[in-house]
């Protein structure tokens, strides 16, 4: 059994070891020879504080993903991945204020921070990816007068369809204005007559004679569009009249209330597994009186219950048009899909939107998290926090018996 002067010993040696190793040894090592920098040091100790962050990120422990992203950048201030993930979190938490200090800190740092942000799982950026003409500058703001320019997409189609709201704008102080929306949605662009010059994959970009070109997403900026300039109580987007009648005349000819449905993240691009919302959630909507309810889902399972009064669209919706044209004849819209959730916003249509627990930028929701300054006759319901679907679709269930009820109620003269 030790005793006191036993361990007296060994406390001895600890010390003298560690005195040898950290103290007394360091002279004889240069700076060169150094086997572990501070600078690496630092770094391994920033990626440790990264890694936790994105663990409690993934548990939606937003505060302490942000206290981890925050030592991320205190040991390593120049890390622009670390600033990119801090920003990403305050927007998720509802903090966009935040996010945009934490972004401005990293264009102080490197003013190529957005291209930065734009990089997509180690290709490209995508703005060098968007074909652009050898001719012209960017537009921050110049004036146009007597002016063309081109402007060309970013991002997804639900950004698309939100951002070309501002063309017409762009077109009142331009002589011409030239856009290229991605290929999927030519013609839903085309059909909303906007006053711009569209262009496809056929058109010779190279040669375009512009004076500037300006991404899409930017639009509001340089135009100086406040909040309040937006007009959400009108639709700016079109739909084909002889598509919508020909679509009422074969699905939705019926004096019910007509709701559509679609349970997955994304219909143009199924994913390849399903990772939405079990469509059996949605079985209490037979139980409704009063409603049909459409499938709008394409591609993907349509698997639902045996006794499901459901009709399935999917297999008519051939592209966007056809969608426009399927939603433009719903009284309320249902979706878990972001890209129709913007088509419908953007046709002024009833929407309720199903969102995942964290937030999404996009909606600029941060005011009102059952709202977005985009569109008035939209509503987020948001995934219940322990990301339980159940709540969320008893919740639409019981949303939607009151607007029936509500539909229903006789006028009194």
């Amino acid at each position: 059994m030790m005793n006191r002067f036993h361990w007296s010993m060994l406390i001895f040696g600890v010390a003298a070891f560690t005195w040898w190793n950290f103290f007394a040894n360091t002279k004889t090592i240069s700076h060169d020879t150094e086997l572990y920098p501070q600078e690496l040091f630092l770094e391994d100790v920033s990626k440790i504080y990264h890694d936790i962050g994105g663990a409690a990120l993934k548990r939606g422990d937003f505060s302490k993903a942000i206290r981890s992203y925050h030592e991320t950048i205190a040991t390593r201030p120049t890390w622009l991945e670390g600033y990119d993930r801090l920003g990403t979190t305050y927007e998720l938490n509802n903090q966009p204020d935040e996010a945009l200090k934490i972004y401005a800190q990293a264009m102080a740092i490197n003013p190529d921070f957005l291209e930065h942000r734009l990089y997509a799982g180690g290709k490209q950026p995508v703005r060098a990816l968007a074909a652009r003409p050898s001719k012209g500058v960017e537009w921050t703001g110049q004036d146009l007068k007597d002016k063309k320019i081109f402007v060309y997409s970013e991002k997804g189609f639900a950004e698309t369809i939100m951002f070309c709201r501002f063309l017409p704008a762009l077109k009142e102080k331009a002589e011409k204005v030239y856009f290229k929306p991605q290929e999927a949605i030519f013609s839903l662009i085309k059909g909303a007559n906007l006053g711009i010059t569209l262009c496809n994959n056929q058109t010779n970009l190279v040669d375009l004679d512009v004076d500037y070109h300006v991404s899409l997403l930017s639009l509001q900026h340089y135009l100086g569009m406040t909040r309040e300039q937006l007009n959400p109580h009108t639709a700016y987007l079109k739909v084909s009249s002889d598509k919508a009648t020909l679509m009422r005349k074969g699905f939705f000819n019926n004096n019910d209330i007509k709701i559509g449905i679609a349970w997955q993240p994304s219909m143009i691009r199924p994913a390849a597994k399903e990772t939405g919302i079990p469509l059996a959630l949605f079985s209490p909507l037979n139980n409704i009186p009063g409603i049909k309810v459409y499938l709008l889902q394409r591609g993907g399972s349509s698997t639902s219950p045996a006794d499901t009064k459901f009709i399935n669209l999917g297999d008519e919706l051939k592209d966007f048009t056809d969608i426009a044209a399927a939603i433009e004849n719903l009284d309320v819209l249902i979706t878990a899909d972001a890209d129709l959730a913007a088509l419908a916003g953007a046709l002024h249509k009833k929407t309720w939107f199903l969102t995942p627990v964290q937030n999404d930028w996009r909606w600029l929701s941060h005011w009102d998290k059952n709202r977005t300054v985009w569109f008035d006759h939209f509503r987020k319901i948001q995934q219940a926090p322990n990301k339980n679907w159940q709540p969320t679709l008893s919740l639409v269930t019981e949303k939607l018996q009151h607007f029936v009820a509500k539909r229903k109620k006789p006028i009194i003269a």
